[in-house]
């Protein structure tokens, strides 16, 4: 279920983060959305003023087309405490809730915009813009992380002391991994 309200913009922005968390501590910057630990700085057209925005959780990535929305990004973050929609001057926006932190530590999001063009830079006293906000746990894919460790036998490593280079190769995406 989406829940809909205004949320009042300020210097181009408004946030959905915890209440405690530092609002300049962003470690990834989009065109949408900025976020880090525990925050999301989602950026509007208007400089000033009322913005529509849904917020929606789901549990899985939501499927189907993007619709009528103008702009669309996608982005994981940390989230440890519970989320709320807060104005840039830091006020609750009750009418949403909280989004709970995941058990799994990470949140994928996913921000829609339209008529962000529309009052560029103006102050409003009316909503022209809307913003969808849907998010839902990242959960970790354990199948795909189970094929890049891969054990050996001890004739195949005495035949070939450094590996098997083919499978290897996918430590350079993931990571090393930790043979027997």
């Amino acid at each position: 279920m989406t829940l809909w309200s205004t949320v009042d913009a300020d210097y181009h922005q408004f946030f959905v983060s915890a209440p405690t968390a530092d609002p300049t501590a962003v470690t990834t910057v989009g065109e949408i959305f900025d976020s880090g630990p525990n925050l999301i700085v989602v950026h509007t057209g208007v400089a000033a003023g009322p913005v529509r925005v849904g917020v929606s959780v789901l549990e899985a990535e939501p499927t189907g087309t993007h619709g009528e929305w103008e702009v669309v990004a996608d982005g994981s973050v940390v989230v440890t405490d519970d989320l709320v929609v807060l104005t840039t001057l830091g006020d609750v926006v009750n009418e949403f809730g909280t989004i709970s932190a995941p058990s799994t530590g990470k949140l994928m999001v996913r921000v829609s915009a339209r008529g962000r063009d529309a009052n560029w830079d103006l102050i409003v006293d009316e909503p022209t813009e809307d913003y969808l906000l849907e998010c839902w746990p990242i959960i970790p894919d354990q199948k795909a992380r189970a094929k890049v460790g891969r054990s050996r036998s001890k004739a195949a490593a005495k035949a070939d002391p450094y590996g098997d280079r083919v499978a290897d190769a996918s430590a350079r995406l993931f990571g090393p991994t930790k043979t027997k």
